[in-house]
């Protein structure tokens, strides 16, 4: 058995080797011509680059002033609900700071 396995093995090794010895390029002049298209991309990718560089330099920028920042919370309050009147049954309007608040309570459904 080991033989055999022997015998396969270096027959395999031997077709392999063959097969490789006269392996060549399919297409020698369509790779080079491969290689001098990308090279000519390469140098206009290159100066692509290099011009919105240039363009990169003499732009100006404009940064917007931010908002200062508040550690307040503000709360606005939209005209319309400030004048809404009409309190669905089961809610309550209470005072609290000068606002008004409506209490909803947790078993009223929506309908």
């Amino acid at each position: 058995m080991r033989k055999i396995i022997a015998i396969v093995g270096t027959f395999c090794v031997l077709l392999i080797v063959t097969f490789s010895i006269g392996a060549t390029p399919a297409n020698s002049k369509d790779i080079s011509a491969d290689i001098a298209k990308l090279k000519r991309e390469v140098l206009e990718l290159r100066e692509r680059v290099k011009a919105l560089e240039e363009r990169l330099e003499k732009a100006t920028i404009i940064i917007p002033d931010q908002q200062p920042w508040i550690d307040e919370f503000i709360l606005k309050i939209p005209e319309a609900f400030r004048q809404h009147r009409f309190i669905p049954k089961g809610w309550k309007q209470r005072e609290f700071n000068g606002h008004f608040l409506r209490v909803i309570p947790a078993q009223a459904g929506i309908h």
